[in-house]
């Protein structure tokens, strides 16, 4: 049969090969488009927000209906830094509380639910600082979060030690290294209004000038997450309390 044919056939009589998974044109002898596509079929995951939309909860609840960027932004950093679930459900739910609290007050609601992920991180000994919390939900003044913790009467105690074990990994220390890093920053656990990620970075240095490490004292800083200007300037502070 010629392409000619082939090409103005109306293909009226089709036999479907099951087995081929294919159609042929009894007519022309064209095969036809194949009865089943084996292109992968790609699902979207659904989001935590979506989830909960999809179950009711942000939809009937004003105060969250209004938090899905934040769920989600919450939600990816689960896998990032190996939080369990509870911290989400801990989250929304003191999150809803403390906005009841406060309606009739103008602190930004973000900034609520920022300071209610911060918090619940620190009852799961997850910590991380509240510069960290804040640059992820893009706020800026940062001295807010203790004022409203005081208001609120929240504590917000953070462990030191978290934060060494993240550094001390980042700069290879040893077992026996750190057990003394650690007793040179239990010293500095009541310093007031400086920042843990700093206060293990003051106690990292000293250890460097006692007992000398392979790293540069700017190497330090950088590992700590800190400036070097603001490490050197609590090191001085801090110098009386480590001898």
């Amino acid at each position: 049969m010629t392409s000619d044919y082939s090409s103005t056939c109306s293909h009226e009589s089709v036999l479907e090969d099951n087995a081929e998974g294919s159609s042929v044109c009894l007519l022309c002898g064209q095969i036809l488009d194949p009865l089943y596509s084996f292109e992968p079929h790609y699902v979207r995951q659904q989001t935590e927000s979506e989830k909960l939309l999809q179950q009711g909860q942000l939809k009937n609840n004003i105060y969250l209906k209004h938090r899905k960027d934040e769920i989600d932004l919450i939600t990816t950093l689960r896998d990032l830094w190996h939080f369990p679930q509870e911290v989400i459900h801990n989250t929304l739910t003191l999150y809803v509380s403390l906005v009841k609290k406060n309606e009739e007050k103008s602190m930004y609601r973000k900034k609520i639910f920022a300071f209610a992920f911060y918090k619940t991180l620190l009852d799961f000994n997850c910590s991380h600082s509240i510069d960290e919390i804040c640059l992820l939900f893009d706020i800026v003044n940062i001295k807010t979060f203790s004022q409203f913790a005081l208001q609120q009467n929240i504590e917000l105690n953070c462990n030191l030690s978290d934060f060494l074990q993240r550094f001390s990994t980042n700069l290879e220390l040893a077992f026996s290294e750190i057990k003394l890093i650690k007793s040179y920053l239990d010293k500095l656990q009541n310093v007031p209004n400086v920042q843990p990620k700093t206060l293990c970075s003051v106690a990292i240095l000293h250890f460097h000038y006692m007992h000398g490490t392979k790293w540069k004292t700017q190497q330090i800083a950088n590992h700590c997450e800190v400036t070097y200007p603001t490490m050197i300037k609590n090191y001085k502070l801090c110098k009386l309390l480590l001898m």
